[in-house]
């Protein structure tokens, strides 16, 4: 398990307490979404991941607290 930090349409920082090599590639779990990532570096416990596709605008916003149209953010998590 892990605890984002920061997120954006591209990836994101997660804050975990086991260390991942640069590199390695992982699966995420974003609420009802699943995204595949590749670790880009590593500070500590910082870890800067790049999502293989772009997030839907709707469900970054929505997991970061924002209101969303409720039909976009079912879309985005289709």
């Amino acid at each position: 398990s892990c605890t984002i930090c920061d997120l954006s349409l591209g990836g994101a920082k997660i804050e975990a307490n086991h260390t991942v090599p640069v590199g390695e590639s992982l699966w995420i779990a974003l609420g009802k979404v699943r995204v595949f990532a590749t670790v880009q570096w590593v500070r500590g416990k910082q870890i800067g991941v790049k999502f293989e596709e772009k997030l839907p605008k709707a469900l970054v916003l929505s997991l970061r607290g924002e209101a969303v149209d409720p039909k976009a953010l079912e879309d985005a998590e289709a």
